[in-house]
């Protein structure tokens, strides 16, 4: 399905929709070997059983999901409305215009925190080792605009402003790879501010940690009011041996001459062809950018469409190494993490087979059971290896960009955001839209217990087949439609609406919109593979 057949889907209510790296196309990938223990899950009542005896069962004393009938939320939006179990320990204070619901619970308990830690080796200057790539990537976490963004919904473009408690909460589960936590989709209000935006807040990150790694994006989408406005500096046309001009990007100039992905994503917004010089010297720009803010991995988005007229990849390749020749002087550790949604690139250079990226990332692609919602409002979904397009065996290997070989590249997977929204009574079966929704607001519309049920057996599905693979545990991903959530305060309530992102944040007064999924992710954390 196009996405302008998804925006078609909206007809009787409007609600934003942002393509964060979608990927519809598949490429041809070389097999994973799995290891002699991996076993597919093929018959959908044993995953259905894991999430059914996982979700009813109580859990240790790290984390207790069996939450009391007082501590609900409802959730619901103009076409549905169903009720969710959340688990909302923490503050029970919030400020709020009724003041009789705006009192403080004195009676509920303290959170004392104590963040995880993580021994293993989190080193690199210059090219990385695999080990430390794959530690990274296993406590990797999809947190969009982190840091800034151009806004989803009611939440405004730039800083965001709960950055603070969005940072405490991922200090206490431990992640070490914050993904996509600066990017912008459409053109940002101030260029320059941006970039200012986003170094400091990986400022205040590294203050912390400076092992941390923070992800940029720079997605397919290129916009004509936005590329026309930036000049282009000295030294992007230094890094492409051209002569230096005075003058800003040319949007016209980047798109495809067989028109192709011209006005894609809307008028003036267009996929930019990667085989354009013009094209290539705009992403070797803006990740260049990205680098002196001091990020050090940087998501490409669907570089499959971009390259879609690249012969060869030549265009890519070119881009991608004047990015990792920039990174080798200008990277905080002199190596930058390049990956996008795909089951991976390779061309043939020096008589190998190499690697474009350091590592594949793609939806997880959650298969819809076809049965009846269950009695607590759960929407059943397995894995399956070899459903529609799932990277599950599929991550194609070569030399990495680092020097090493593998036959199956890293990989992460992540609960992807569409904007896609349908009628439960009717929706397309056997497509990317478990249950007719976008993977994540599938996810953000389960029962709390079953939210974290699923979490586990996701993990324990993907760390049981593939060394490599690893789940993207989500913190803040954009929502399909606006949730309302409800807040207990004492014996009363305060109603919150268009929540237009999932969070994991424990819900207390400063997150009220949390979906209380923290705890679970801590715990699975806490003894990491």
């Amino acid at each position: 399905m196009s996405y302008g057949e998804i925006g078609k889907m909206k007809k009787n209510r409007l609600i934003p929709i942002i393509f964060f790296s979608l990927c519809f196309l598949f490429s041809s990938c070389s097999s994973e070997k799995l290891s002699a223990s991996s076993k597919q899950i093929t018959d959908s009542s044993v995953a259905d059983k894991n999430i059914e005896s996982d979700a009813s069962a109580t859990a240790d004393s790290d984390y207790d999901f069996s939450a009391s009938a007082e501590e609900s939320r409802t959730v619901s939006s103009g076409s549905s409305s169903q009720k969710i179990i959340a688990n909302s320990s923490g503050k029970t204070s919030v400020q709020a215009s009724t003041s009789s619901a705006a009192k403080n619970d004195s009676s509920a308990p303290a959170v004392t925190e104590k963040p995880n830690t993580d021994s293993r080796n989190f080193d690199f200057d210059g090219p990385i080792s695999e080990e430390v790539l794959n530690n990274y990537l296993s406590k990797a976490v999809t947190h969009n605009g982190l840091v800034t963004s151009a806004g989803y919904g009611t939440v405004p473009p730039g800083k965001n402003a709960d950055f603070d408690e969005d940072f405490r909460m991922l200090k206490n589960i431990g992640a070490m790879f914050y993904g996509r936590a600066a990017h912008v989709w459409g053109a940002p209000d101030d260029e320059e501010q941006h970039f200012q935006d986003a170094k400091q807040g990986a400022d205040k990150v590294h203050a912390y940690n400076s092992k941390i790694i923070l992800q940029a994006c720079v997605f397919e989408a290129i916009y004509e009011s936005h590329v026309d406005s930036v000049p282009i500096p000295n030294w992007v046309f230094e890094a492409f041996g051209l002569p230096v001009q005075k003058r800003n990007f040319r949007y016209a100039d980047m798109l495809f001459s067989d028109g192709r992905y011209v006005n894609h994503w809307g008028t003036g917004c267009s996929v930019p062809d990667l085989s354009k010089t013009e094209a290539q010297m705009w992403m070797f720009y803006r990740c260049a950018r990205y680098i002196d803010a001091g990020y050090e991995a940087i998501h490409l988005g669907q570089i499959m469409l971009m390259s879609s007229a690249d012969t060869n990849l030549n265009g890519a390749v070119k881009t991608v190494k004047a990015i990792r020749k920039y990174a080798s002087t200008h990277a905080r550790r002199h190596w930058v993490l390049l990956d996008a949604h795909t089951h991976g690139l390779t061309y043939r250079e020096d008589g190998q087979t190499k690697l474009l990226l350091d590592f594949h990332s793609y939806p997880i692609r959650p298969k819809d059971l076809g049965q009846t919602t269950k009695s607590d409002g759960y929407q059943p979904v397995t894995l399956e290896v070899g459903y529609i397009d799932s990277i599950f065996g599929h991550s194609a290997g070569g030399i990495h960009p680092a020097g090493w070989k593998t036959d199956s590249s890293p990989f992460l997977v992540e609960f992807d955001n569409s904007g896609y929204e349908a009628d439960d009574r009717d929706y397309p079966k056997g497509t990317y839209h478990p249950w007719g929704y976008d993977e994540i607001t599938w996810f953000a519309r389960q029962p709390a217990a079953r939210r974290s049920a699923v979490i586990r057996e996701f993990y324990r599905w993907i760390n049981d087949r593939y060394p490599n693979g690893h789940l993207q545990f989500p913190t803040r991903v954009p929502l399909a439609y606006g949730f309302q959530l409800e807040y207990k305060v004492g014996n009363e309530s305060v109603m919150f609406d268009n929540i237009y992102y999932f969070k994991a944040n424990r819900q207390s007064q400063d997150s009220v919109e949390g979906f209380g999924l923290e705890d679970t992710l801590k715990a699975l954390w806490k003894n990491p593979r």
